[in-house]
This record gives C-alpha cells, sequence and structure tokens, in this order.
C-alpha cells in the first residue's frame, strides 16, 4: 500500500491522508467516509465477488479495511471503534479477525514490458505477502512440503510444487496453520492483462492469469471466499465464469454501489466540514462520476479529496483553483495518453474503430478509445456503438457526464 501523506486542509478542521492503508488512516486520524456498514449486506458471499469500478473510487481502500476487518492475526477493535459495523455485534463477534487473509495488489506492472518481467513482478507481489507470514516456514502445522516450498519462495527461489506461482502454496500453509479457511483479496487483479496488451505478450498472461485465479479460487479448499478488484470486467470464459460461484459487479449493479466512490449526500457532508459547502456545484463539475442504477449518482473518491485538498490550500477569498483545474486531470490523462502508445510509439490517431475477436487487441483499436478504456474500464453505450461501426469522430463523453448508460466495453 502506498505510504501515506499527511495533508491538513487549511482552517477546515479536517485532516486528508493520502494513502490506501485503512490502518495508516484511521490511526492517523485522517478523514475517513465510513463504508463499514457494506460489511453487514456483504458477508455470507459466494467463492468469488468481482467489482469493477474506474480508478480512484477507493477500490485498494476497501480491500484493506476488509482485510483489518478479517485478519485473525490482528485486533481490529480500536480501529472500528465508532464505524457503522461496529454497531452490529453478531457482525463483528463472528467476522471480526477471524480468518487468515491473503491481500495481494497486481498494480505494479508499470516497465514490465516482457512476458518474464511480468510474471515476475506478480510472484514477488505474492512473496511480500509472504513474507507477513514468514513463521509458517518454521510451523509445525505446516506439512514439510509447503513448509520448504515457503523456504524457497522466501529466498527468492522457485516453489517446486507451487504450479509456477506462490499463492495456491500460501494460502494452504495458512489454512493448515489455524484450521481456519483463508480469505483472498486481489487488488488490480487485471493490470497484468492490461499492461500484456500493450507489450505482445496477452495470450501468455492470459492463460497465466487463468490458472493463478483457477488454482487460488476455484475448488481451492482452503479458501472460504475471495475478493477481486479491478477497472475492467474481463469477460472471459475461462478466467471468470469458470468459476462455479461468482458475483460479478459493475457499474450499473445497484448492490455495493455506494461501498465505492461518494454518494451525493457524502460529497455534502465532506464540503460542509471542510468549509466548502457553497462550492458544490464546483466540486461536481472537477470531479468524475457515474449513475448506478437510475439515479445513484457515485462521486470519484479521489478527484473529491484532490479538489478539497487544493481549494483549501490555494489562496484568495474562496480557495478557487481555477487555473490548476486539478479535477480536471482525468481529461489531462487522457490527452496526454493520446499522443503515444504505452510503449512510446506514435498512435495513429484517425485510425477506425474495429471489433477485434483477440482481446490482447482490444485495447489498441485506436489510441483514444484505448486509453480511455484503460482508465475507466467503460464507456456510454451511444459512444461505443458509433466508434464500433467506425465513426472516428464520435467524442469521448467527459470525465464529469452522467454516466447512466455506461456499459463494459472489453469483450474478450
Amino acid at each position: 500500500m502506498p505510504d501515506s501523506k499527511r495533508s491538513d486542509s487549511r482552517g477546515s478542521g479536517i485532516r486528508l491522508v493520502d494513502t490506501a492503508s485503512f490502518a495508516s488512516l484511521r490511526q492517523e486520524q485522517g478523514y475517513y467516509v465510513d463504508k463499514t456498514g457494506f460489511l453487514e449486506r456483504f458477508f455470507h458471499p459466494g467463492a468469488a465477488t468481482l467489482f469493477t469500478r474506474p480508478h480512484g473510487f477507493g477500490k485498494s481502500l476497501m480491500l484493506s479495511m476488509l482485510a483489518e476487518f478479517l485478519d485473525l492475526t490482528k485486533d481490529s477493535r480500536e480501529l472500528f471503534a465508532g464505524l457503522g459495523i461496529s454497531a452490529h455485534e453478531d457482525v463483528c463477534r463472528e467476522w471480526m479477525n477471524q480468518y487468515p487473509v491473503v491481500l495481494v495488489s497486481f498494480g505494479n506492472m508499470q516497465g514490465a514490458v516482457t512476458w518474464e518481467e511480468a510474471r515476475a513482478r506478480m510472484q514477488e507481489d505474492v512473496v511480500t505477502e509472504y513474507r507477513r507470514h514468514a513463521y509458517l516456514a518454521a510451523s509445525e502445522n505446516v506439512c514439510r512440503y509447503d513448509r520448504e516450498d515457503l523456504e524457497d519462495w522466501l529466498a527468492g527461489k522457485t516453489g517446486r510444487r507451487s504450479r509456477e506461482f506462490p499463492l495456491e502454496t500460501l494460502t494452504r500453509a495458512l489454512y493448515e496453520q489455524y484450521g481456519r479457511r483463508v480469505v483472498v483479496l486481489v487488488d488490480d487483479y487485471d493490470a497484468p492483462l492490461l499492461q500484456a496488451s500493450a507489450h505482445g505478450y496477452y495470450p501468455r498472461m492470459r492463460l497465466f492469469l487463468q490458472d493463478v485465479l483457477s488454482s487460488s479460487l476455484k475448488g481451492n479448499r482452503s479458501v472460504e471466499f475471495g475478493v477481486l478488484t479491478g477497472s475492467l470486467f474481463i469477460v472471459l470464459a475461462d478466467l471468470i465464469t469458470g468459476f462455479n460461484n461468482v458475483t460479478c459487479q459493475g457499474l450499473p449493479d445497484l448492490w455495493g454501489a455506494d461501498a465505492f466512490g461518494l454518494t451525493c449526500s457524502e460529497v455534502e457532508t465532506l464540503l460542509h466540514r471542510a468549509g466548502l459547502a457553497h462550492r458544490m456545484e464546483d466540486a461536481r463539475a472537477l470531479s468524475g462520476r457515474y449513475c448506478a442504477g437510475d439515479n445513484m449518482e457515485l462521486f470519484c473518491t479521489r478527484d473529491l479529496m484532490d479538489f478539497v485538498r487544493h481549494a483549501c490550500s490555494e489562496p484568495g477569498p474562496d480557495g478557487a483553483e481555477e487555473e490548476d483545474g486539478k479535477g480536471a486531470s482525468w481529461l489531462d490523462w487522457l490527452d496526454e495518453e493520446d499522443k503515444t502508445g504505452e510503449d512510446g510509439t506514435e498512435e495513429d490517431g484517425d485510425a477506425p474503430a474495429r471489433a477485434h475477436q483477440d482481446g490482447g487487441d482490444v485495447l489498441r483499436w485506436y489510441a483514444p478509445v484505448g486509453c480511455w478504456i484503460r482508465r475507466w474500464g467503460a464507456l456510454a453505450a451511444c459512444d461505443l456503438a458509433r466508434l464500433l461501426a467506425g465513426d472516428t469522430q464520435a467524442c469521448l463523453p467527459g470525465p464529469n457526464r452522467s454516466g447512466r448508460h455506461w456499459q463494459t466495453v472489453l469483450l474478450l
């Protein structure tokens, strides 16, 4: 998780802490929009739940919060004191600190231009979690073969029985140690595929990720349930629908929608606490948002926090930042990425959009489309139809346009 950076909003009485670590946020008394009430609705999940949301909507923080709540190696009562879930004593008694937890993020894929580099990055992400459980390598509760594999991975070697990837071994060892099934949390599950699609090793990565998820979640008797987050709902018959009981929650779905991003009332409370209640319209204009269901508008958490941080630090009577336009970073990012591909080569901005069968090519249709999908994971249905018909003049939606008709576009 990123290191936290404390930022006191001038004259507002709230402290914004830039971190994806729930524990750091609470320990540093940072401003936290209470999403713990979702836990009361979430438990008793299926074998795996996939949540897809655009960047900046709090997916990593949600998984961090879930890990802190469940992890039996911790005492999380103080972290959750005063939050919504603490009022549900029966839920806390049954679930709080009752399960071994594995939390892995595959988001650190920048610069992995070859298949070998990408696989090594993914393995290192899991080995980092191994180090948190290094005691397993010396535990008599863990079988000898798994201890040997654990020692090999911790020493930088390839485990002999771990099918090229260490996640299955770790979940089995935790189950052997505690006699409780493991909760597996995977953040940015789609990042390896996005990187692979940009650098020509997509087929190998697809098969590899399929094996990783299948061995770790499908039919793994050591696992209680899994939660995956990412920007894209990747429709792969073997990758996702191969699970016996997977629940996929995307942008249009109402169940769990308010667990990510900020609702209108949460935005109003944030602005009021920051002394910026009069700038609601500015916040709306400069923040990414979409609409779940018919009328639940959800705002980008990162954009709102940046808006408050900069509005409270800028000089002037109302902390305005018209020149900076920090909240427009979505469009700035898109404009910059349109000029070149991820490998630094020039892209043909006038090339027609085409529907490819090979998922590795989908993100390389047409530079603005590919970059927008990589960032948001979705396009408006009307825009998608025009782009697939070859209309290169179709305008990509601004980040603050109501997303009532957002739909997933990556068909693999």
